[in-house]
């Protein structure tokens, strides 16, 4: 109790735990200074009255201050009745209860504040005191800082909020996650059976068709080619490629037969040579892979030949290599891709006539003839042709050689003294320039006949 004038008349606390009265602190004379809202609630009006918190040490009380009038309200008031409550745990709990929050309340300043009230105290708004941060991701705080009677910082209150609508977004967001992988799923695996029923299946059986004729090397065999899609404009492609090859492959085999045909009837020999080279890279000699029944005839002769003669010791079929039964030019035959020509193997003493040209640098197609009874024949010829020659040149007569078409090949020195020319000066020219006009119808009816 107050009087008018400011004095404390009477003061008492009650202790509930020790259920005694205790004086009141010296601390609360500071709100009792003259001017205070609390001794002079607005005067001649007894329903007005002051509540606010006082900071009394470290404790604060919630108060209320109503002054006193006698039973004449007109008259001025005799003083002012205080009362408070400690604010205290026993009255946060009963808060929390009433309002059915968790409400925390600590003292204000010094740096006994927690972390978060400390980072609240900074970030209050200056016209409301109030503020809220992000505790996690579940939880926000609200905060607010309560002053005292006189103006000054005195508490600082903090409401825990659950982030129901951050939470309700986030389990949202989780079920439209959990449904879009679920949709998902299910889409991926409908899709997975319509490819395989109507993409893959055909795919590998496609495939698996494709195998059986390359290994069984059927041209003839196709792949289906069903339904109205790309798959189908595949197995028509393969197919008619199918047929293309087989086409082609009728087409090689008809040139195979033709050319075996000819290889295997041709008078003159014929072989297919693998080049041999030394450990330089030099040809030194080849070998034969295929042969006509012609070129067999002609190397078996050889090989005969050359097995007779070295079992009568004359010669060493080891020292005769099919390089020299042949004498291949083989500088010539890499340089210019063929070689012709006849040739004479002294071993053997036959001659042969060799054509060789090459398919790549390591195999060339030889036709090849002995033309030993040729040659003999023609030095036999030759041989005639020079005894008549001579024959003639002792006898004294004129012998002509001319060709279907009345050309001099050749006349015997005798001409001389006949018509005055030299056989050299006649041979070339035509014997009907030699005859008369009247003479040259009958001379062409006989070089005819």
């Amino acid at each position: 109790l107050i009087n008018g004038a400011g004095a404390v008349q009477y003061g008492a606390v009650f202790d509930r735990a020790n259920g005694t009265l205790q004086d009141v602190s010296a601390d609360i004379a500071r709100y009792l200074q003259p001017g205070s809202r609390l001794l002079f609630p607005a005067q001649g009006d007894p329903a007005v009255s002051v509540t606010g918190l006082m900071v009394i040490g470290n404790k604060t009380y919630l108060m209320a201050a109503s002054p006193i009038y006698s039973s004449d309200p007109s008259l001025p008031s005799r003083g002012t009745l205080l009362m408070g409550k400690l604010v205290d745990q026993n009255m946060v709990a009963w808060l929390s209860g009433i309002t059915q929050q968790d409400i925390i309340i600590v003292n204000y300043g010094g740096g006994q504040m927690p972390a978060d009230f400390q980072e609240a105290a900074s970030a209050l708004d200056p016209a409301t005191h109030e503020t809220v941060l992000t505790l996690n991701e579940s939880w926000l705080g609200a905060y607010a800082r309560l002053d005292d009677i006189n103006g000054n910082p005195a508490l600082m209150v903090s409401v825990p909020l659950w982030r129901r609508d951050f939470i309700t977004a986030r389990l949202m967001q989780l079920e439209f996650v959990a449904i879009l992988f679920g949709t998902g799923l299910v889409i991926s695996v409908v899709i997975q059976l319509l490819l395989d029923r109507t993409l893959l299946r055909r795919l590998q059986d496609m495939g698996a068709r494709l195998v059986k004729i390359g290994e069984s090397g059927s041209l003839s065999a196709r792949v289906a080619a069903t339904g109205d899609d790309e798959i189908r404009d595949l197995g028509v492609s393969i197919n008619r490629m199918l047929s293309s090859v087989e086409q082609s492959q009728h087409q090689l085999d008809e040139s195979r037969r033709k050319y075996q045909s000819l290889f295997d009837n041709m008078i003159s020999g014929c072989a297919y040579i693998q080049v041999l080279h030394n450990e330089k890279g030099e040809d030194v000699d080849f070998a034969f892979l295929d042969m006509n029944e012609a070129g067999t005839h002609i190397i078996q002769s050889i090989m005969d030949e050359v097995q007779n003669r070295s079992s009568n010791k004359l010669m060493d079929i080891n020292a005769l290599t099919l390089k020299d039964m042949l004498a291949i030019d083989f500088p010539r035959l890499v340089n210019e891709g063929w070689v012709k020509g006849d040739i004479f193997v002294e071993p053997l003493g036959r001659w042969f006539s060799v054509t060789v040209f090459t398919i790549d640098p390591d195999h060339c197609i030889a036709i090849f003839d002995d033309i030993t009874d040729k040659k003999q024949a023609e030095e036999s010829i030759k041989e005639s042709e020079r005894r008549l020659r001579d024959l003639t040149e002792d006898m004294g007569y004129v012998m002509w050689h001319i060709d279907s078409s009345g050309k001099i090949l050749s006349v015997s020195p005798a001409i001389g003294p006949c018509l005055g020319y030299g056989a050299n000066e006649l041979a070339g020219r035509s014997l009907l320039e030699l005859a008369s006009k009247d003479d040259r119808y009958s001379l062409m009816s006989a070089i005819d006949t």
